[in-house]
This record gives structure tokens, sequence and C-alpha cells, in this order.
């Protein structure tokens, strides 16, 4: 994932983890409002665990790991890879765009 995807990705699971905790806010009102349904508290409380779940994953996207050695991409990883400018180290690469700024990737003259 290139840095802007994690980005875009980490922006839009914080903003469903607020979605669920404006849900839960309105269940938590109907609890209180509409004499006490079971059902609005228990919906509130699982709208809550289910934001802390995509804050963390947002937290995880953020902090991943681009281009680092032995990674590359922690959606598509390459364990040989080696940053750095090109050279005859043998490598074909996939086509992925750190391929292009792998050590170990073949020049052709």
């Amino acid at each position: 994932m290139s840095p802007l995807g994690q980005k875009l990705a980490s922006t839009w699971l914080r903003e469903k983890a607020l979605d669920l905790r404006t849900a839960a806010s309105r269940a938590d009102k109907a609890y209180s409002t509409g004499g006490g349904y079971e059902a609005a508290r228990y919906v509130a409380d699982k709208y809550r665990k289910a934001a802390v779940l995509l804050d963390d994953a947002a937290t995880v996207v953020e902090d991943t790991p681009m281009g680092a050695p032995g990674v590359r991409d922690p959606d598509h990883p390459c364990d040989m890879f080696s940053p750095g400018k090109p050279t005859n180290g043998g490598c074909q690469g996939d086509g992925h765009y750190l391929c292009a700024g792998c050590m170990l990737l073949e020049v052709s003259r």
C-alpha cells in the first residue's frame, strides 16, 4: 500500500469508528428515554467495542513500515527487498512500484 493509500485507509477507519461512537450515543439516548430497552444498551456496547477495534486497525495501518529491508510493502512483501540504487543483482522484480528502488533489481544496459 502506498503512503497515500495508508493515509486514506487510516482516515476511513477513523471516520467509521466515529460513526459507530455516534450510533452508540444515539442507542444510549434511546435506552434512557425509551423506558430502558435492553437491546439499545446492548447495541451501544457493541458499537463502542467495534469503534475501538477500528481505531486499533487505523493505528496498525499508520504504523506499517513501507520500504523496509526484507519487507518492502506489508501487502506485497518481498523478503529480498534491499533499498538502494538498482544494480545487477539478478532480480527481475515483480512489477511492484518499490522494485525500482531495490539494489537487487537487474539493470539492463
